[in-house]
Parts: C-alpha cells; sequence; structure tokens
C-alpha cells in the first residue's frame, strides 16, 4: 500500500473516531433503519465533542487537528436519513 493510501486511511479513522465523539454527546443520531447519522443541530453537543477531542485527541493529532476532525465529521452529516429519504420516494 502506498503511503498516500496509507495517509488517507488513517485520516478516515480519524473523522470515524470524531464521528465517535459526536454521538457520545449526542450531537449526531444513527437512523436504527439504515444506520446513516444524522445531526441533531445541538450546537452545544458539538462544542461539547470538540472540548473532548482537544483534550484527548487520537495519537499522532495535536488538540487543533483534533478539533477540527470534527468540524470536518459534522459537516458529513446530513440532517436526514439518506434512506429514510429514498425510502419515502418510494
Amino acid at each position: 500500500m502506498g503511503r498516500a493510501k496509507a495517509m488517507m486511511m488513517e485520516h478516515q479513522e480519524n473523522v470515524e473516531w470524531a464521528k465517535g465523539l459526536l454521538a457520545r454527546t449526542k450531537a449526531i443520531t444513527e437512523c436504527e433503519d439504515h444506520g446513516y447519522y444524522t445531526d441533531n443541530l445541538d450546537d452545544g453537543a458539538i462544542e461539547e465533542a470538540i472540548t473532548i477531542a482537544r483534550s484527548k485527541p487520537p495519537r499522532g493529532v495535536t488538540p487543533d487537528e483534533a478539533a477540527e476532525l470534527v468540524q470536518e465529521a459534522i459537516q458529513d452529516v446530513g440532517e436526514e436519513c439518506p434512506g429514510c429519504i429514498a425510502r419515502e420516494r418510494d
């Protein structure tokens, strides 16, 4: 595996770590039917996740980078489950 691919995989693992923080703080919720995360639009929960990320970042990640990972993860999550939207259309 090339170095670039390894770096991309590591970054994606760190984004998934950030999504886990967002789920623990209830900033996002996993759809029980489809497994997609949805944004709960709770700024306080997002800030809590950022605070945790800064205090306990993954190995090799600075506190500022960890906060950026949380921001990236929340940007990656929609307000509605794509699976539920597709089911409503059918």
